[in-house]
C-alpha cells in the first residue's frame, strides 16, 4: 500500500512540475496559452486554428513583443479565435522543420490550420524577406491574426471538399 501512496504522490509531483507557468514567462494572463501538444488535442475538439508564439526569456525582442501583447485587448479579443501556444523552452519545440522555413530567430509566430497544416505561406507581410515570421509589434500581430483566421478557415473548408469528392469516386 505504501509504494502505490508513493507512486501516486509521484505522479502528482511530476504533473505539478511540469505545469507552465504562463504569466511568469511575462505572457498575457487572460489568454488561454497552451503547450503545443495540447493546442494540437484542441484543435481537434474545438476545431480552431493554432498560433505558436516562439520565444525565449533572454531575448530582447521577445520581452518587448510579450510586454506589448500583456497590454492588447485586441490581442486578447484575437486569440479567443485561436488555441494560443508560447513554446520558450527547447523541450517544448515542436519536432517539425516546417517551424523553421527561413531560420530559428526568434520571436517569430506560425498559424497552424485546425486540420494539422502548418501554413508557412502565412506570416508579416510587413516584415522582412529574410525573417517572415517575425512580428515586433501587438498591431501588426493582430492584424495577421484576423487574416489568417478567415485564410485557413477558407483553406479547411477547401481540403475537406477535396477530401469528400475523393471519397465519393470510390
Amino acid at each position: 500500500m505504501k509504494t502505490y501512496n508513493l507512486l501516486a504522490f509521484a505522479l502528482i509531483f511530476i504533473c505539478v512540475v511540469q505545469a507552465v507557468d504562463w504569466e511568469s514567462r511575462g505572457l498575457n494572463p487572460n489568454v488561454n496559452w497552451l503547450t503545443y501538444q495540447e493546442a494540437t488535442e484542441k484543435a481537434k475538439e474545438n476545431g480552431k486554428h493554432t498560433m505558436v508564439l516562439f520565444t525565449k526569456p533572454w531575448c530582447g525582442a521577445c520581452k518587448t513583443l510579450k510586454k506589448a501583447l500583456v497590454q492588447s485587448k485586441k490581442f486578447e479579443e484575437a486569440c479567443q479565435q485561436f488555441n494560443v501556444v508560447n513554446v520558450e523552452e527547447d523541450s517544448e519545440n515542436p519536432k517539425d522543420n516546417k517551424f523553421s522555413p527561413d531560420g530559428a530567430y526568434i520571436p517569430r509566430v506560425f498559424f497552424v490550420s485546425s486540420d494539422g497544416v502548418v501554413e508557412t505561406d502565412i506570416y508579416n507581410q510587413r516584415g522582412s524577406d529574410k525573417h517572415k515570421y517575425y512580428y515586433s509589434n501587438d498591431v501588426d500581430l493582430v492584424q495577421r491574426m484576423k487574416g489568417a483566421k478567415i485564410e485557413m478557415d477558407y483553406r479547411v473548408k477547401n481540403r475537406a471538399s477535396v477530401d469528400e469528392g475523393d471519397r465519393s469516386e470510390l
